[in-house]
């Protein structure tokens, strides 16, 4: 089965590489008329959290997010050289916002929402009313997606606190600066920034 993640990077390389492209033209040529072009959207510092727990702080230099760093001689002051999230954010603000890896760039630069006219966007935070509404659209309601990796409101709240602990590493001035990359996803999907950053502005 063919990955969803390729056909995003495909479809972002053709708008790359041929800017004259209409995204929707290319989309119905894709995928046919009746297609609904849909986007999974997450608060974006929970989502450079999540991608560096996942990709970066690991001792697997073979992970995407920490074998790009290796190869740039980037040595993390942790066990076995891992990066603690202060020297993530410290090296990857060193370089160009497109070159980033696509687990942490902004979901702007990656799925063009000022281009692509979505029908739907499901948010991470209320994703089960979400899914809802998207099955309801393809004419599936009433099916029943299994449920996975509940948090009740209790552990939503420990997870909160545990990004805010993540941030806590980060400078007044580098917190601005991620904000500042991330400022269209913050404002076009409704995010905030409060909760997040209070350790240090």
């Amino acid at each position: 089965m063919r990955d969803p993640g390729d056909n995003a990077n495909e479809i972002s390389s053709v708008f790359e590489t041929h800017p004259s492209v209409a995204p929707s033209a290319y989309w119905r040529k894709k995928l046919g008329p009746s297609y609904v072009k849909t986007i999974m959207v997450r608060h974006p510092f929970e989502r450079l959290v999540s991608a560096y727990v996942d990709r970066v702080r690991t001792t697997e230099p073979w992970i995407d997010g920490a074998k790009k760093l290796y190869h740039q001689g980037f040595i993390g002051s942790g066990p076995n050289g891992t990066f603690t999230f202060g020297e993530f954010v410290t090296n990857i603000l060193k370089d160009p916002v497109e070159t980033w890896d696509v687990h942490w760039a902004p979901h702007t630069h990656r799925c063009r929402p000022c281009s692509i006219k979505y029908d739907v966007i499901v948010k991470v935070e209320t994703l089960d009313s979400d899914f809802e509404k998207l099955l309801s659209r393809l004419g599936l309601a009433g099916w029943k997606l299994p449920k996975r990796n509940a948090k009740s409101p209790r552990n939503k709240s420990q997870a909160r606190k545990a990004f805010a602990r993540h941030f806590s590493e980060l400078t007044r001035e580098q917190v601005l600066k991620l904000f500042a990359i991330y400022v269209y996803d913050f404002e076009l999907y409704g995010y905030r920034l409060e909760g997040y950053t209070s350790p240090v502005l």
